[in-house]
């Protein structure tokens, strides 16, 4: 069996559809710091497809994955595009 990360993005880290930032989380699942925090080690890498509406693992990457745009943070903190 192949998984689309094998060969290609590898997994959902990279897709703009992959929410895993740890305050977005907690503002999509409220109570979850009843667990513990998003920020916290027991989440691991998990994050919600915004497509699915799944909290899952980000491996491997699923066919409606789509690739977040690149930013680059400067010396004086601006954020810019390649």
């Amino acid at each position: 069996m192949r998984f689309r990360g094998e060969d290609g993005p590898g997994d959902c880290r990279r897709c703009r559809e992959f929410l895993d930032d740890p305050q977005a989380l907690e503002d999509a699942l409220p109570g979850i710091y009843i667990l513990s925090s998003a920020w916290g080690s027991t989440r691991g890498n998990s994050g919600i497809c915004r497509v699915t509406g799944r909290f899952q693992q980000p491996q491997p990457a699923c066919a409606h994955f789509r690739p977040r745009e690149r930013r680059f943070v400067t010396g004086k903190g601006r954020v810019t595009a390649p």
